[in-house]
C-alpha cells in the first residue's frame, strides 16, 4: 500500500493535539468546540470591516 505523506503528516498531526489532552475524548472535543467558535468569530468580525 502506498504512503501518502500529506495523510501522513495529518495524522501526526492530530496523534500531537490528542496527546496534548492526554487523549481525554472529552477535553480533546471542547478544544475543537473552542477552536470552531475563534474560527467563526473571526469570519464575522472580517465580514463586519469589509461591509
Amino acid at each position: 500500500m502506498k504512503t501518502n505523506e500529506t495523510i501522513d503528516e495529518i495524522r501526526k498531526t492530530r496523534k500531537e493535539i490528542s496527546r496534548k489532552f492526554d487523549f481525554d475524548p472529552k477535553r480533546l472535543v471542547e478544544f475543537y468546540k473552542e477552536k470552531q467558535k475563534k474560527r467563526i468569530s473571526d469570519k464575522l468580525l472580517k465580514s463586519k470591516e469589509s461591509c
